[in-house]
């Protein structure tokens, strides 16, 4: 039995600006009914008993469970007025609306920065604190955002419930296999593009690739005001400029990654999976970029021009070497008597005729990091 959850006046004495300090963690709330919340999940040992039938995901509240339910169940009620976008929860609404607003009324009193919206503006304030409230209760690694710890978390329990039938593999999350089916055992592709008739075996691949005919970005950074036209890539941008986490840790070298994408690329190095297909002569490759590049051998497309002839290039890398035939420019600098190139491969190919017999690190000059660096 336990008595009601609430937290005694003197726990929460609320000061002159409507503000109610926690006594324990000083960390302030602006009703006191979100203070009680704060201390019953953060300092009383109370257990989970509200458990989801779905996925086993336990919460202290039933009205949390409840909002939990609608992230199976996909029903968006709540229809943004501008773009017809439809949400779970009226809060997430509420945020999004907020990317429609240039009103930027949220102020760092540290820095005077402003954003559109309070949870922006929170996240903001730990880059000047460096504070990250959410720590793993296995290993103490701590996180600036809850779900980063939940993906973090993962690692230790290494949890994969949901198993495809067909080839055994198992996946953390319900929808990882649904993706995993519909992509790898599967022919049926019902979702056909109106624009250009490309068919897609999910509707989520489709509603993506339809982004590709338009300019339309609507997931928009709080903090910078950047756009794009997917929700991973603002969530990837997020986690690469935002935040130096890297919650994404891989099980067998145990190198980390900010974005799972990232993480399930670098696994193919373990794995040698090449699940990437081509439909014209069948050769297989581990990375989707790869299979874009190789089709334009069968296309003749070239989508890359030079500036100063017009010669145009399957790929961005050749057309940049291409452009040092025009300027001369020999980035790539043997270390043992200075030599320059113009490409990485004559470099080599000089050492390894000249200096076989002598140690080499080759030394790159900025240039040549930028042409490296520039896909």
């Amino acid at each position: 039995m336990f008595c009601k959850r609430e937290v005694s006046e003197e726990t929460a004495s609320k000061d002159p600006e409507n503000i109610y300090p926690c006594s324990v963690c000083n960390k302030k709330f602006r009703a006191k009914g979100t203070l009680n919340k704060h201390y019953s999940r953060s300092h009383l040992d109370i257990p989970k008993t509200h458990v989801c039938d779905v996925c086993n995901r336990a919460f202290h509240e039933g009205a949390s469970l409840m909002r939990h339910y609608t992230t199976h169940t996909k029903i968006k009620n709540y229809v943004c007025e501008v773009c017809n976008k439809a949400f779970n929860r009226i809060s997430h609404l509420r945020l999004h609306a907020l990317t429609h607003s240039n009103e930027k009324t949220y102020i760092c009193e540290l820095c005077n920065k402003a954003y559109s919206g309070p949870n922006a503006l929170k996240m903001h304030y730990r880059t000047h604190k460096n504070e990250k409230p959410f720590v793993c209760e296995h290993c103490n690694k701590s996180f600036s955002q809850r779900v980063h710890l939940r993906t973090h978390s993962v690692t230790h329990t290494k949890e994969k419930a949901y198993g495809c039938d067909k080839c055994n593999k198992v996946f953390s999350h319900k929808t990882s296999l649904t993706k995993h089916y519909l992509t790898h055992h599967t022919d049926e592709k019902n979702y056909v593009c109106n624009g250009c008739n490309k068919a897609f075996s999910c509707k989520s691949y489709l509603d993506r690739h339809c982004l590709t005919h338009t300019n339309i970005k609507t997931h928009v950074c709080e903090i910078c005001g950047k756009s794009f036209s997917r929700k991973s890539h603002l969530i990837s941008h997020y986690q690469f400029i935002h935040t130096n986490e890297k919650p994404y840790v891989c099980e067998v070298c145990k190198k980390a990654f900010a974005s799972n994408s990232n993480l399930k690329s670098h696994m193919r190095v373990h794995t040698k999976e090449k699940s990437y297909a081509c439909e014209l002569c069948n050769k297989v490759f581990a990375f989707q970029n790869n299979l874009k590049k190789h089709y334009r051998s069968h296309t003749d497309e070239k989508p890359y021009s030079c500036e100063l002839c017009n010669k145009k290039f399957c790929t961005k890398p050749n057309m940049y070497k291409h452009a040092q035939t025009h300027s001369n420019e020999k980035p790539y600098i043997c270390d043992i008597c200075s030599q320059k190139f113009s490409y990485k491969y004559t470099l080599t190919k000089h050492v390894r005729d000249f200096h076989s017999n002598e140690k080499l690190e080759c030394v790159k000059s900025i240039e040549c990091l930028k042409i490296v660096d520039v896909e």
